[in-house]
C-alpha cells in the first residue's frame, strides 16, 4: 500500500512540472512589433521552462528559416519594452548570417559574467574574454591564424560627438511644443527608439506610447535632426545598435 502512494505522489510531482513548460511562437516585423508570417522579417520561439517565473530559451529565426541567436531568461512572460526589459540570464550564442557559430556569451542577471568566447568562420578562436558582474577582467584576442594580437574592446556603443549632452543641446535649439498642446496645459514624456546603423545613419524612428500623435511627430522629427553618428561596434565590427531617448515635454 505505502508503495502505491509513493508512486502516486511522483507521478503527480512530474506531471506539475511539465505542465509548466511551454512553447511560443512569434513573427516580428523589421520595428520589433509583433506581425504574420507574411510580413515577418524575424520568428522567435519562446521555450518556456517555467511559466509562472518566465524562465526560458529564446530562438530567433531570419525569414529564411536560419538561427540567429540562442539565449535564455530569467522573464520571457513580460512585455519587452523601452522600460522593461527581459533579463538574460545564462549562455547566449549569436550566429553569424552565413550560419556559423561566432558569439557566445555568459550572462548573470542581465550582466555579462564569466567567459565571452567568440571565432572566425573556420572556427579559430578569436577572442576569449572573461567578465564579472558587468566588467571586463582580462582577456586575449587572436588573428585568423591563431597568434595572438593586441586586445581590443568587445562592444563599442554608438557615439555623438559631445556625448548625451550635445543631443539634449541640439534638441533644445530644435524642438518645438505643440502650440494646440501647449495652450491646453498637457505635458508628456515620450519614449523615442532608433536604430544607429552600421553606416552611422538613424533608422526606423518611432515612438510607441504618447498623450497625443502631435507629441509623437514632433519627437521624431526632431530626433530625426541628430544625425552623423560614429557607429558601435562588436568585436572589431560594425553593427546596427538600438536606442532608446527619453524626450519631456513639460509646461511651465
Amino acid at each position: 500500500m505505502k508503495k502505491v502512494l509513493l508512486l502516486s505522489v511522483s507521478f503527480f510531482i512530474m506531471s506539475n512540472t511539465f505542465a509548466q513548460q511551454k512553447i511560443e511562437k512569434h513573427y516580428f516585423d523589421q520595428f520589433g512589433d509583433k506581425t504574420d508570417s507574411v510580413n515577418a522579417v524575424t520568428c522567435s520561439h519562446y521555450i518556456f521552462s517555467d511559466t509562472i517565473t518566465g524562465a526560458g530559451e529564446l530562438k530567433k529565426f531570419d525569414k529564411s528559416g536560419k538561427l540567429i541567436i540562442e539565449s535564455y531568461y530569467s522573464n520571457l512572460n513580460i512585455k519587452n519594452s523601452s522600460i522593461d526589459r527581459w533579463t538574460r540570464h545564462g549562455t547566449s550564442k549569436i550566429y553569424n548570417p552565413s550560419g556559423y557559430l561566432q558569439i557566445i556569451e555568459n550572462y548573470n542577471d542581465d550582466k555579462l559574467d564569466g567567459e565571452l568566447l567568440t571565432y572566425y568562420k573556420d572556427k579559430t578562436l578569436k577572442r576569449n574574454d572573461i567578465f564579472k558582474n558587468n566588467t571586463f577582467v582580462e582577456g586575449h584576442c587572436f588573428d585568423e591564424k591563431g597568434n595572438e594580437i593586441k586586445h581590443f574592446d568587445y562592444f563599442i556603443q554608438p557615439e555623438y560627438e559631445g556625448g548625451v549632452d550635445a543631443i539634449y543641446s541640439h534638441i533644445r535649439k530644435q524642438i518645438r511644443y505643440p502650440e494646440v498642446l501647449q495652450q491646453q496645459g498637457i505635458s508628456d514624456k515620450v519614449y523615442v527608439q532608433f536604430t544607429i546603423s552600421k553606416e552611422g545613419v538613424l533608422r526606423n524612428i518611432r515612438v510607441n506610447k504618447s498623450k497625443s500623435d502631435l507629441f509623437k511627430k514632433e519627437a521624431i522629427r526632431v530626433v530625426s535632426l541628430v544625425k552623423n553618428w560614429i557607429p558601435g561596434s562588436r568585436d572589431g565590427e560594425k553593427i546596427d545598435v538600438k536606442y532608446t531617448l527619453p524626450i519631456s515635454f513639460k509646461v511651465y
